[in-house]
């Protein structure tokens, strides 16, 4: 998409961090690995911890974390897993839990799911501790996803839907229909119209 005369008026903002619950490799070492949660960088103090959390070596990925604070260490198995984790529910072995500001909340879909950027392989398997924590609101597209629903076409911002006029519009604004994805969005709050 081709950034438009307003976007390019737009003040500058901040760079883009890890998402909370990134399993990074710090290639300022290429050895030490942490968990980005709350925006800071979480170290295991054992192995044998990041083990018993579920973890596995393959699932990191290299970041330069250098700019990142220090977070508090992960010390034990035993408590909730960290910020951003994404856990399988222990007793149905089906629901994905994402652990969010000491609660636990569930994806309204796969389709939800995959709009922050998850796959399947980022998820280890949820311990006592996450199972105890209350249960929070269903996570919903991210903002900026696309959405065909029977036909209309919406952006979700800011947790609403917007409505596109049309396909056409869509595309005049940079946006491409190849992008769309199907689901029902009756749930949400209508936003005002893209103009």
């Amino acid at each position: 998409m081709i950034a438009s005369p307003e976007d390019r008026n737009l003040p500058e903002g901040t760079i883009v961090k890890a998402l909370d619950g990134t399993l990074a490799l710090d290639t300022t070492d290429n050895r030490t690995i942490y968990m980005i949660a709350a925006g800071s960088k979480r170290g295991f103090t054992s192995a044998e911890i990041f083990f018993a959390l579920g973890y596995r070596f393959d699932q990191a990925i290299p970041i330069d974390l250098s700019d990142y604070p220090s977070g508090t260490p992960i010390y034990t198995s035993t408590e909730p897993h960290p910020n951003g984790a994404l856990v399988l529910d222990k007793y149905d072995g089906r629901t994905v839990w994402w652990i969010l500001n000491n609660q636990r909340q569930g994806f309204e879909s796969a389709e939800v799911y995959f709009t922050y950027g998850f796959d399947f392989a980022k998820i280890v398997p949820a311990n006592d501790a996450d199972m105890a924590l209350s249960i929070g609101s269903l996570v919903k597209f991210r903002d900026g996803t696309l959405v065909n629903d029977a036909g209309m076409y919406f952006i979700i911002s800011e947790g609403q839907k917007r409505r596109f006029s049309s396909i056409a519009q869509l595309n005049s604004l940079g946006y491409n229909e190849i992008n769309l994805i199907s689901a029902d969005l009756s749930i949400y709050t209508e936003g005002s119209a893209i103009e």
